[in-house]
């Protein structure tokens, strides 16, 4: 929806350029995704057979936890009152520390881009990916050599998120154990797969 919705918007481009450019956008992620599957699952079925082992050897164990459930049970809070707790205010408080990053990394790119520095392309696109919205709105408004490289920079800057969606992305990780590094390098790849395919795709 945001690709359809707003990136559609910044870019000029006619309807079989158009379905290729969504082609730049969505291959890498595919392929990121099948390359990742095959480790993903062997790592799965080495993680199932430990936890078989586990169980195997903590059957002597389950009287202990049958007793501390029962206990859970009986202090168990009414159900209205657990849902909120567990999935309202959690959700409420996400939603809120989104919007303040959207603010606070908006109002950082709208002060930057009145530095003479970032005037220049390479930093234009440095600024970018600060806040992907406006960063796609400043690279859509920019001239640069050839609209070619233009459209790869967006698609760039597209897949890659920019740095308030990374800081989104660590708000709700902080609480898994997934790690940010890898979430952060398979976005840089695929933004620089994104932004090769456009150059050979878009001529």
């Amino acid at each position: 929806m945001f690709v359809a919705g707003y990136v559609r918007s910044q870019i000029n481009l006619q309807e079989r350029l158009w379905i290729y450019y969504l082609l730049c956008l969505y291959l890498p992620v595919l392929l990121c995704y099948l390359l990742l599957l095959i480790p993903d699952s062997h790592i799965s079925a080495i993680y199932h057979r430990q936890k078989k082992r586990r169980q195997t050897s903590s059957s002597s164990f389950a009287r202990k936890d049958s007793a501390k459930s029962v206990t859970k049970l009986s202090n168990k809070k009414s159900p209205a009152l657990s849902l909120s707790e567990e999935v309202f205010l959690p959700s409420l408080e996400i939603i809120f520390i989104i919007g303040i990053y959207m603010m606070i990394f908006s109002i950082l790119s709208g002060m930057l881009t009145s530095f003479p520095l970032f005037q220049v392309p390479v930093f234009t696109f440095v600024l970018a990916n600060l806040e992907v919205t406006t960063g796609i709105h400043l690279l859509a408004l920019k001239p640069f050599i050839t609209p070619q490289i233009q459209y790869a920079l967006i698609a760039a800057a597209t897949s890659f998120g920019g740095l308030c969606t990374m800081a989104q992305v660590q708000t709700v990780l902080s609480a898994t154990d997934l790690s940010l590094k890898r979430y952060i390098v398979i976005k840089t790849g695929t933004a620089f797969v994104s932004f090769l395919l456009c150059l050979i795709l878009l001529r």
